[in-house]
């Protein structure tokens, strides 16, 4: 696997310029963490051609675009999105990007496609929220990496997370039967 997927290289977002095909990539997911966001159509065209939509809230739309099930449960499966709309509601500041970041991207549907980013199917909800990585005002940009960090954090801290990259937790190879 390229490992430079999984780091910004000190040149910036656009060198990780790289279409699904040349990467070998298996999945949404991995492209969504890796945040390459210049080459939105090839990588679309070649990943899902039966788009689907979204989910009904905006928190689950946003959790759903950015970590889909694929062969591994998704965001939405582990609840990551009701975690999220919790820490929203309870009123803490240390969590105002989240409702910064998503009224961000909800006006950014309105403005470019005349309709809420929950009524958008998969392709344009990918191709908004990529384009909004690359080209979003500073405060906002930052905003949004939060809220993809925070939903990939809560994700990846799981049993299923671990699964899905294939980790095993150390004290699996010390079960004593190599000693």
């Amino acid at each position: 696997m390229d490992k430079s997927l999984f780091f910004m290289p000190k040149h910036g977002p656009k060198t990780l310029l790289k279409t699904r095909a040349s990467v070998g990539l298996r999945s949404r997911r991995l492209f969504m963490l890796g945040g390459g966001a210049a080459l939105v159509s090839p990588f679309l065209a070649a990943c899902n051609p039966n788009s689907r939509k979204a989910p009904p809230s905006l928190m689950s739309s946003i959790c759903d675009t950015i970590l889909p099930a694929d062969e591994h449960p998704g965001a939405l499966d582990l609840g990551i999105d009701q975690q999220l709309t919790e820490l929203k509601n309870a009123g803490s500041t240390r969590f105002d990007f989240l409702s910064n970041a998503i009224e961000f991207i909800d006006n950014q549907a309105k403005r470019r496609y005349q309709t809420s980013f929950t009524e958008l199917d998969i392709d344009e909800r990918e191709k908004l929220i990529l384009e909004l990585l690359q080209n979003a005002p500073s405060a906002q940009r930052h905003q949004l990496i939060n809220l993809r960090t925070e939903i990939l954090r809560r994700y990846y801290r799981t049993e299923t997370g671990h699964q899905s990259l294939g980790y095993q937790a150390p004290n699996v190879y010390l079960s004593g039967s190599d000693t």
